[in-house]
């Protein structure tokens, strides 16, 4: 098997604005997939990273064979993320379970904030103007929506679902720092840290699910279909388009339309859940929406498209 080259470089991506919004849509619908598991936590995080696995590691195997072996730089920043990743997982599942849906996807974008500043403190990598101007009104919207000004009446702790889904957001933001550096690393590949970072999530929520004696390996025959759903919607097909999208946007515009993830886990949330958010809520989905849209250049686009109009 050939060794790596030793300095690869990742091919450009035109389309890696609409991958990670696709992306994002789509990780929004694990918030409401693991509402209707009805499986708890840990049970959840398992085998939406272990099913998940099921599929990744052939694909991650074809890629090997296809261009050669991946650096140990690639395989080590994988496997460290995917520790952060089985936290992100554990801790945001039970934010779900005591927030709602839509809430607890909110929750971890704090994310918007520690990818970007990774890379700024450990690379020098500055985030743009627009990003810095807009983080005070991200903030105001994740507030909002955490539901400091009142929550869904049918929320179980939101409290505790809140502090959970904050530190999620931190290890979540961790993953994408791991994420972003594999394909800086080596651009040739796209499934390979996928399916690293998700069987090392995987053993991770094993051994603290099984510690704490939370964790079903064999889940209710009910789950079934909704925790294979979750591995496919919620981590197969997002991640692959998220890794492919990985050098093709600014780290900041990337962080900020992950954001988009709460929308579609409030649409979701809403329709198939049941769930109830407040209209401060929801105003503070809108001022995070309205954030996303500036600081990814949704400005500059309805300039130019004004402009061809007139």
């Amino acid at each position: 098997m050939p060794p790596a080259p030793a300095s690869p470089a990742p091919a450009p991506v035109p389309a890696a604005p609409a991958l990670v919004v696709a992306g994002a849509v789509m990780l929004g619908s694990s918030a409401v997939l693991v509402a209707l598991s009805q499986a708890n936590a840990s049970t959840a995080a398992f085998h939406r990273c272990f099913l998940a696995a099921l599929v990744l590691l052939p694909l991650a195997l074809v890629e090997i064979r296809r261009r050669g072996r991946p650096r140990a730089a690639v395989l080590g920043l994988a496997a460290g993320g995917g520790v952060f990743l089985g936290l992100d997982f554990m801790m945001w599942a039970q934010s779900v379970l005591d927030t709602g849906a839509a809430v607890s996807t909110l929750l971890i974008s704090t994310q918007v904030f520690v990818f970007p500043g990774l890379l700024w403190l450990l690379h020098r990598d500055r985030p743009s103007r627009q990003f810095v101007l807009a983080l005070p009104v991200m903030l105001a919207g994740l507030v909002l929506a955490a539901g400091v000004l009142g929550a869904d009446p049918f929320a179980v702790d939101p409290l505790r679902g809140g502090v959970l889904g904050v530190l999620a957001g931190v290890c979540y933001g961790v993953y994408l720092y791991g994420n972003h550096r594999c394909r800086a690393v080596d651009g040739r590949f796209i499934a390979v840290p996928v399916a690293v970072a998700t069987s090392t999530a995987a053993l991770t929520v094993l051994v603290l699910g099984s510690a704490a004696g939370t964790l079903s390996v064999i889940p209710a025959a009910e789950s079934v279909g909704w925790l294979v759903a979750l591995a496919v919607f919620g981590q197969v097909l997002p991640w692959l388009l998220l890794s492919a999208a990985a050098t093709g946007v600014r780290p900041e515009v990337s962080a900020s339309l992950m954001l988009l993830q709460p929308a579609s886990a409030l649409l979701l949330g809403v329709v198939l859940a049941g769930e109830q958010p407040t209209f401060a809520q929801l105003a503070g989905m809108a001022l995070v929406a309205l954030s996303v849209w500036w600081v990814s250049g949704g400005r500059r686009l309805a300039q130019r498209w004004s402009a061809r109009r007139g």
